[in-house]
């Protein structure tokens, strides 16, 4: 399990996902444990010489809320990330949210808010990530 800190250090060397891919999303309970949520992205590692564009997996364990309203008029093959994804603590709760605009800041400032304006967001216990050292060849292509 990786420490809030190293989560969104790795999230700064990514800029957020900013320009990047969310690729998919997946929501899964195991019998005996709670509720989790991963989100793949493919993006540019900004720490490493060249950009390296790499798949990364963000994954929220203990997931209290979710919320996710994906709208299109032309099939998805990738949800585009322009306003970052943001990890947070608002009042007590850890929160990830997927590329919400706010109110004059770059992210919500209650839990009120993120439940008002937010689009893709998830409120959970504790969070970890994994990078892939190599990109899939595919996405590529």
């Amino acid at each position: 399990m990786s420490s809030f800190e190293e989560v969104r250090a790795v999230i700064d060397n990514y800029h957020r996902f900013d320009d990047g891919l969310l690729l998919s999303f997946e929501v899964y309970y195991r019998k005996g444990q709670s509720l989790s949520a991963s989100l793949l992205f493919f993006s540019r590692n900004h720490s490493l010489p060249g950009d390296e564009w790499r798949n990364v997996t963000l994954t929220v364990h203990g997931v209290k809320e979710v919320c996710t309203l994906l709208k299109s008029k032309v099939p998805l093959t990738g949800m585009f990330i322009c306003c970052g994804v943001k990890l947070l603590y608002l009042e007590g709760d850890l929160c990830v949210d997927v590329d919400g605009a706010y109110d004059g800041i770059n992210h919500p400032s209650s839990l009120q808010e993120l439940r008002r304006d937010g689009t893709f967001f998830l409120i959970g216990e504790s969070v970890a990530i994994r990078e892939e050292l190599e990109p899939d060849s595919d996405l590529m292509r």
